[in-house]
């Protein structure tokens, strides 16, 4: 069984990975995405990125859908 200290290690290293490719994701299909409570986003489909706000328009039509 690993230890904690080896497991946020491994953890570390796949944010920094993720941070990755998000940084090199072009992000080319979003969608609007609920990430928390009170927290709706839109987010790279791709990479999962979040990647800002939606208008109240937008919201309106996402909650419509």
């Amino acid at each position: 069984m690993m230890d904690v200290k080896k497991l946020n290690e491994k953890l570390k290293d796949l944010q920094k990975e993720i941070k990755k490719l998000q940084e090199q994701c072009k992000h080319k299909d979003q969608v609007i995405k609920v990430i928390g409570p009170n927290d709706i986003r839109w987010i790279c489909k791709k990479c999962e990125k979040a990647l800002g706000w939606p208008t109240p328009e937008e919201l309106t039509i996402w909650a419509k859908s």
